[in-house]
């Protein structure tokens, strides 16, 4: 049977406030109703979806499987009615972008600046972050696409288009540093100098524990963990920290940053950027001229997968 949308709604509600008294105030209900409201949805799904706590309402088991399907049941509706309203003429149609960095920094420019040429109607969102990030945006239904290195495929998420090779990750320090200057270092060397890496649990960060692990060394202390490019490439910069990063963000004579000269293997195997959407999912008109026009400006070639795509 499917479910109700409004009880879906309320459901939500409940789980993103962690109280009735609350999610009744958001959805200008009283809380009786409210709470009649989620005694149904846990009737239709057959299961207790939250305990009743002192403290508020904390999600069952069985309300954490539905939390996750509940949210993009609401993204996939908020997107067909916003596809709608702009086949109507109402809205402008929109695409949900991911991007890792790399791609942000070096690839997108020029393909937005002609993408907003071809297709003055739709807006992009764009969000950039790691690949772990971007892989559970899209999995929870906030992003159509995704442009990254590697995405795990399976249940949830699945490969559109693999594009050209690009050069995989190495050490790097700003020109002024004391260890760019020096050929042959060891991994010895560098490790006891100031890092800046994303968080433990990342797949940057376990690349860079790999690489040492590999030769027998201990990872190095990092002692600024983020998230942000931005932050990595300016203390890399002014501050004299090494990071991991991909040689197309800091190539070329002007750039402040170099890679550093150490003669273990550092670099991984060449990489491709992919793109990437839910398994299944049905691209609105907007995310597949998207898609086709990130295939033309990026390179994209060979064709891994597809989504179906509205027409």
């Amino acid at each position: 049977m499917p479910l109700d949308s409004r009880l879906v709604t309320a459901f939500l509600a409940v789980a993103e406030q962690g109280s009735l008294s609350r999610a009744a105030q958001v959805l200008n209900l009283t809380q009786p109703a409210l709470t009649r409201t989620i005694k149904r949805l846990e009737a239709q799904v057959g299961a207790p979806l939250f305990e009743r706590q002192p403290t508020g309402m904390k999600l069952t088991a069985y309300g954490e499987v539905l939390l996750r399907r509940a949210r993009i049941l609401e993204s996939e509706t908020q997107t067909t009615l916003s596809e709608i309203r702009a086949l109507r003429g109402i809205g402008q149609g929109s695409v949900r972008l991911g991007v890792v960095s790399s791609a942000a920094e070096v690839l997108l420019p020029p393909s937005i600046m002609r993408m907003g040429a071809a297709f003055p109607e739709t807006v992009l969102s764009i969000v950039v972050g790691l690949e772990d990030e971007l892989a559970v945006r899209l999995v929870h239904g906030e992003l159509d696409l995704a442009v990254a290195f590697h995405l795990p495929e399976g249940q949830d998420i699945q490969c559109l288009v693999r594009g050209p090779s690009h050069e995989g990750c190495c050490f790097v320090s700003g020109r002024g540093h004391a260890l760019a200057s020096r050929a042959n270092l060891s991994l010895e060397d560098i490790r006891e100098a100031n890092w800046v890496l994303p968080p433990e649990g990342t797949s940057v960060r376990s690349q860079v524990s790999e690489v040492f692990a590999r030769n027998g060394v201990p990872a190095p202390d990092v002692r600024v963990e983020t998230q942000s490019l931005l932050v990595m490439k300016a203390l890399v910069e002014r501050a004299g920290f090494l990071t991991w990063l991909p040689p197309m963000l800091f190539e070329g004579v002007a750039s402040p940053l170099v890679a550093l000269d150490v003669r273990q293997a550092q670099m991984q195997s060449s990489r491709s950027f992919s793109i990437y959407c839910r398994t299944n999912s049905l691209l609105t008109v907007a995310a597949s001229r998207a898609l086709q026009q990130l295939r033309k400006e990026l390179g994209f070639g060979h064709q891994a997968g597809g989504a179906r795509g509205a027409t």
